[in-house]
């Protein structure tokens, strides 16, 4: 997604892709017309980079360094860009870290339409509609070129649709006392796990009235 290095690619300009091969615009579901000018159509319209790169083992801290010894070869790091920013896009993809993402609610909650790929199942998961809350793509990567050029070509219509549906949801049901909520259901379920007599708990017949034997 940026542009400035599939277009270095795109050129053949040498060391410009170590951890990264560009294959065909069909490849990528993009028309075949895209070949040789994915790069220059991607710089239209994304800003994607590296903002911080967690070490392991961590080395000696240096200010304002933000790069690993072991990738400092192969991905630069850019300058943070603040949540209030990132709000004044359009199309917000949300991608995984060193876990599940915690940009996500916030993703959903404002104006821009949300994008999401993720290895990772939330509580939240079975609630939300693809292409109606959010728009997925795959772990891969692969399908993005496809998905965005679909939208950025005559359907900013249906982006303004899912991003309202996806805001109005958020604001519904992905509230912090939904949260709340789940906790408690999560510790109630929880405590009739470790419980001795747990086979017997949450069963509708432990609410009725027993007869008495005969």
């Amino acid at each position: 997604m940026n542009g400035t290095n599939v277009a270095n690619i795109e050129k053949g300009t040498p060391s410009s892709h170590p951890t990264f091969d560009l294959l065909s615009a069909a490849n990528y579901s993009l028309p075949s017309s895209m070949g040789g000018n994915i790069g220059s159509w991607l710089s239209e319209f994304s800003d994607v980079a590296f903002v911080h790169m967690e070490c392991f083992p961590k080395p000696p801290p240096k200010p304002f360094d933000a790069t690993c010894p072991y990738t400092s070869d192969f991905m630069d790091v850019a300058k943070k860009m603040p949540m209030s920013k990132q709000y004044k896009y359009k199309y917000l993809a949300d991608m995984d870290g060193n876990s599940y993402s915690a940009r996500w609610r916030a993703f959903l909650k404002s104006t821009s339409m949300p994008l999401k790929s993720t290895i990772y199942t939330e509580w939240h998961d079975d609630r939300m509609v693809p292409w109606v809350h959010f728009v997925p793509f795959d772990m891969t990567y692969k399908d993005i070129y496809a998905v965005m050029h679909y939208f950025l070509n005559g359907h900013d219509a249906e982006a303004e649709v899912i991003a309202t549906e996806s805001r109005n949801w958020a604001n519904a049901v992905y509230r912090d006392e939904d949260m709340k909520l789940y906790v408690w259901r999560l510790l109630l379920e929880y405590a009739r796990v470790v419980d001795d007599n747990r086979h017997r708990l949450a069963f509708v017949e432990d609410l009725r009235e027993r007869k008495p034997q005969q």
